[in-house]
């Protein structure tokens, strides 16, 4: 338009421009972007100015209109203290602060989808490094190195605000080695010693509080007063064993019209799918890129393929033993892990991954989340208990170590409810159990529900749900090992609960406390 306008009144604007340490160039830290030489000279602002402006404005959404305005100011401003005695016009210098701003908060964030979108910027652009040099003297270098200066500074000084990288449970956690707890044990000469457990609370002022326990109390002969799955682990390999979770492009019943569509309400894969997680690449490739990322943290350790994104058992035998085969022949594979649901397995499966029990260590989870129908109808789950009780079952007959995974805090169950899921999942021949608090998950069905009916939720506070996961354990077989009380999902993805943050390890040095401050222990109540 002021292309135009100078066009149609045959009038040059130039003196818009900014001409450094003037009073009457201070105008042009405004105006000057708005104008340029020619449309040659504009066409060339245009096209990187929309590409640039759509990528901050998109990926950086939150601090869109702060990043570009502060651009335009400080460039301008920049330009006037301190470029060459010359009217500067164009939008060039801008483009290049949106270019350094995009390309440097992708390296600071160190995420992985604002890096390719930094690499792609250096893709389309990268030959801009040439301008902040005085090279061609009817070039405004000045504006250039004075906008890439800017953006470099803004994506430093906003690094922590907008898109943060995504962090999973399986990023946090502390090596099994590395107790959640302080121990502190001058004499560990005797199996059956006392123990002290330190715990610091920093929050509520520095203190100690120290806890005696007696090694062997507990059935499992443990010192945690749950069977924790890190203890399990070490008492079953002499090495250290990771997950590296796979996503094989499996669907669901649920989820493809087969018993249903849109999947389970609260379900959002992008929760806990790995960096390295896509069906578009190869099992192998997926293994490699997360041995590659565990393998920098330790150095000697072992792995289970962790068949995890949707229903893992949902494709014909075929099917399944060229995915399952794939990761087993990785030399650094011991075994699979395999989370699927009741309906998606029968005897023909069951029979083939018993074999596979005989050479490689494999469990099956199952997602059970409720033993009670009404609300597995609520959130689509397309399958009874019963099929559930079932399978499990069938599947600890076949000798195959067997899983179950529940949700604690499902819309329109009380505390009774909850307590009883625990009763009745300490009659099956389970190996594991997963307890996960429920999250409402951006872009899932039940977010809606929240939305349009948040008395059917319970909000447990982050205590609350710690007491609601011990009155839980207290109910739950001292033999079945309990892997895990808590899920974890990105915060920019999560609308409830807010826990602040916190972490899995966290959770449970927090949890420990409060069970021995109780005084109780996994299947106390069973």
């Amino acid at each position: 338009m002021v292309k135009l306008s100078e066009l149609v009144l045959g009038i040059s604007l130039v003196h818009f421009g900014i001409y450094p340490n003037s009073p009457e160039g201070l105008i042009g830290i405004i105006t000057s972007p708005l104008i340029h030489a020619d449309f040659e000279h504009l066409y060339a602002n245009t096209v990187p100015m929309l590409t640039l402006g759509v990528g901050l404005f998109y990926f950086y959404n939150k601090i869109s209109y702060k990043v570009f305005f502060l651009i335009y100011l400080i460039t301008g401003l920049w330009v006037w203290f301190g470029a060459r005695e010359a009217y500067h016009i164009g939008a060039s210098g801008i483009i290049y602060g949106l270019a350094s701003f995009i390309f440097a908060s992708g390296i600071i964030r160190r995420d992985m989808r604002l890096l390719a979108i930094s690499f792609i910027t250096v893709f389309l652009y990268g030959s801009m490094i040439w301008g902040i040099f005085p090279i061609y003297k009817k070039i405004s270098w000045e504006s250039h190195l004075m906008g890439a200066l800017a953006g470099i500074v803004l994506a430093f000084i906003y690094r922590k605000e907008g898109p943060q990288r995504i962090r999973y449970a399986w990023e946090d956690e502390p090596a099994d080695d590395e107790p959640s707890l302080q121990i502190e044990s001058p004499e560990k000469k005797e199996k059956d010693a006392s123990l002290n457990y330190i715990y610091n609370e920093e929050k509520k002022g520095l203190y100690n509080i120290n806890y005696t326990v007696e090694m062997g109390k507990y059935p499992w002969h443990g010192m945690k007063p749950w069977n924790d799955y890190s203890s399990y682990m070490k008492r079953t390999f002499s090495y250290r064993v990771q997950k590296i979770a796979v996503n094989a492009g499996f669907s669901c019943p649920n989820r493809d019209g087969s018993k249903g569509r849109g999947g389970c309400t609260y379900c959002n894969n992008e929760t806990f799918n790995p960096f390295y997680c896509n069906p578009n690449k190869s099992i192998n490739k997926q293994l490699e890129e997360g041995i590659a990322f565990f393998s920098d943290k330790y150095k000697s350790q072992q792995y289970l393929a962790y068949f995890q994104a949707f229903t893992n058992t949902y494709a014909s035998l075929e099917i399944l033993k060229q995915k399952y085969e794939k990761a087993l022949s990785h030399p650094d594979v011991i075994g699979l892990v395999i989370a699927t649901r009741a309906d998606a397995m029968d005897d023909e499966k069951l029979s083939y991954i018993e074999s596979l029990a005989k050479q490689y260590y494999i469990v099956v989870e199952y997602g059970v989340e409720s033993t009670k129908n009404e609300t597995l109808n609520f959130i689509n789950r397309c399958h009874t208990y019963e099929e559930s009780e079932q399978m499990i079952r069938k599947t600890a007959e076949c000798g195959i170590l067997t899983g179950a995974h529940i949700i604690l805090g499902l819309p329109g169950e009380t505390k009774t409810d909850i307590l009883t899921h625990a009763e009745n999942l300490s009659k099956l021949p389970l190996h594991t159990i997963k307890l996960h608090q429920l999250q409402i998950i951006k872009g899932t069905q039940m977010a809606l529900q929240y939305k349009e009916s948040p008395e059917l939720f319970t909000n447990y506070s982050a205590q609350e749900y710690i007491d609601l996961a011990i009155d839980f354990a207290e109910r739950i077989h001292p033999s079945i090992i309990i892997e895990r009380f808590i899920s974890e999902s990105p915060v920019d993805l999560l609308i409830s609960p807010n826990w602040g943050g916190i972490k899995n390890f966290e959770f449970v040095t927090m949890l420990e406390k409060r069970m021995l401050e109780r005084g109780t222990w996994q299947g106390r109540e069973a």
